[in-house]
């Protein structure tokens, strides 16, 4: 197969598997990189290192939510008194008072 077929085979490869190619795909465009140096090796070394950044996105993106979705349920914990009702909605107060 020619190596531009296989990267393109490899992309969307990449799609259907949540961004993730795994080893042996990684080692076959590894293989591309290291056989190629034209515009197709340069390409492959690129898919590479996008599918490196996809995996950092992710696992940052992951974390991000995890540390805000803890959060959220902390600062639902605080706005329940200790009587375990819900606080009052108070906001309403912040216009000003008038006689």
């Amino acid at each position: 197969m020619k190596p531009l077929s296989e990267l393109t085979g490899y992309t969307k490869v990449l799609v259907e598997q949540d961004l993730n190619w795994g080893e042996y795909i990684r080692t076959k465009i590894k293989s591309i990189c290291e056989a190629k140096h034209d515009e197709v090796g340069k390409l492959a070394e690129a898919l590479m290192q996008m599918e490196k950044m996809l995996q950092t996105y992710i696992v940052n993106l992951t974390e991000t939510t995890a540390a805000k979705e803890t959060h959220r349920k902390r600062a639902v914990d605080c706005s329940e008194h200790s009587d375990g009702l819900p606080a009052a909605n108070l906001s309403g107060l912040s216009r000003p008072y008038r006689v």
